[in-house]
């Protein structure tokens, strides 16, 4: 059995990243730094925040002291905008229950399955980043 929601590693690394750089806001930060701060790779975290700068969600810095630095009030931007930037089709989820012959529509579970996904996305909407708390260890400076 499946677990009932995974983010994917792109849609985790994307608000790990965009955590960091809202807690952050005055900051420059390199590849490397995010991905230390997060533990993450640098070659998949570089598609991530190239995709992230591509959506307007961060500002890529060129040069010796350049990096990212985020692009979007923290206050106005939800967690779905973020994971939405990744992974453009939430609403594809059929089935929790990973049978590979359940495509969702006749299942005695896709009413429950549908009703979840609806109230993860509501509730990603409606969670700022802001709103999230980031602990000491998770920033770059330890506190």
């Amino acid at each position: 059995m499946s677990k009932v929601f995974k983010f994917s590693d792109s849609a985790s690394l994307a608000v790990h990243a965009m955590l960091l750089l809202g807690e952050n806001k005055e900051q420059i930060f390199s590849n490397k730094q995010i991905a230390e701060a997060i533990g993450a790779s640098n070659n998949h975290l570089a598609k991530v925040l190239l995709n992230l700068s591509k959506r307007g969600l961060v500002r890529a810095i060129r040069g010796p002291a350049g990096g990212f630095t985020i692009n979007t009030n923290p206050d106005e931007l939800s967690v779905y905008d973020v994971y939405t930037c990744v992974e453009p089709d939430f609403s594809n989820i059929k089935c929790f229950f990973n049978i590979s012959k359940c495509d969702g529509r006749f299942c005695a579970l896709g009413p429950f399955s549908r009703n979840i996904v609806k109230k993860v996305i509501e509730k990603m909407k409606n969670t700022k980043l802001s709103d999230l708390n980031v602990s000491p260890k998770f920033r770059p400076d330890g506190g």
